[in-house]
């Protein structure tokens, strides 16, 4: 029999793309799979939905918490509760092609990785895609992680496949994500400064949904808490990659002091601050 793999689904309020979601994991092309789903007190139709499918289909477990934990609380507390030989989150809204389970099983079994992770798309609520407007990763193995991941953040959470020992050894029983915005970010630095190795998949496997209530556009919020976590591992980036880490920091403390200034101008100014 196929390995088990768990996909791990924090949800909050995720009523409409929800469906969408899950639809795409029952639809992949391998057989072994359970979808464990956990709702951060949500306050839409999120929880009904998931108790009507959790009655239809055996193979999809669902809890709740009582109050909102936050999202990095919430992550950790579902993927704990995957209990397969790889695993993976997956976010509420974002999208996996039918190959993507079973072809990053493979690429982990050939190439001897931890991980695996595909390329992706945008993808806009009007169903349109977009191929991302930067280099991919070469194919096959990486083990340069942590200086490649501050280079250019290639890799997404919601398109990687772990194996449960990788995550074992970063703390998936304690505490995987830490409680940051940039909770996975700062997961794929520790991974790579602990010598993991990524097998990088070159289709674009999965769909990254832009929307304007999802993280990719809290602009702000996203870059303090990424230098926050840059400096957080200042001393293990000196030694491996120095002149890459102190480009990266100086790039996102300036981009937060233009904002900075952009915000005071337009309060004195008597307007809005431009995005």
């Amino acid at each position: 029999m196929e390995p088990l793999v768990s996909v791990c689904i924090p949800t909050f309020n995720s009523a409409v793309h929800l469906r969408e979601t899950i639809d795409s994991v029952l639809g992949q092309d391998y057989s072994n799979i359970e979808i464990v789903v956990s709702d951060n007190a949500s306050t839409d139709g999120t929880w009904p939905q998931l108790q009507q499918l959790a009655q239809a289909r055996p193979d999809v477990r669902i809890r709740r918490n009582d109050a909102n934990l936050g999202m990095a609380e919430n992550w950790n507390r579902v993927i704990r509760e995957g209990r397969g030989a790889y695993l993976m989150l997956l976010s509420a809204d974002d999208v996996l092609e039918a190959r993507f389970v079973g072809r990053c099983v493979r690429e982990i079994a050939i190439t001897g990785a931890a991980a695996a992770a595909s390329d992706f798309v945008y993808l806009y609520d009007d169903g349109s895609t977009k191929p991302l407007d930067r280099p991919a990763p070469c194919p096959g193995l990486h083990d340069d992680v942590a200086c490649e991941v501050i280079r250019a953040n290639p890799y997404r959470i919601s398109f990687a496949l772990f194996t449960r020992e990788c995550l074992e050894l970063a703390g998936l029983e304690r505490r995987l994500f830490r409680n940051v915005i940039t909770c996975d970010y700062d997961l794929w630095i520790r991974l790579g400064l602990a010598g993991t190795k990524i097998a990088f998949v070159p289709e674009a496997l999965g769909k990254y949904r832009i929307h304007a209530g999802n993280l990719s556009v809290q602009r702000v919020r996203l870059h303090w808490q990424t230098l926050s976590v840059l400096l957080n591992h200042a001393t293990a980036f000196l030694a491996r990659c120095p002149v890459t880490y102190v480009r990266v920091v100086a790039l996102v403390y300036s981009w937060l002091v233009r904002s900075a200034a952009r915000q005071l101008l337009a309060r004195l100014g008597g307007t809005e601050p431009a995005q």
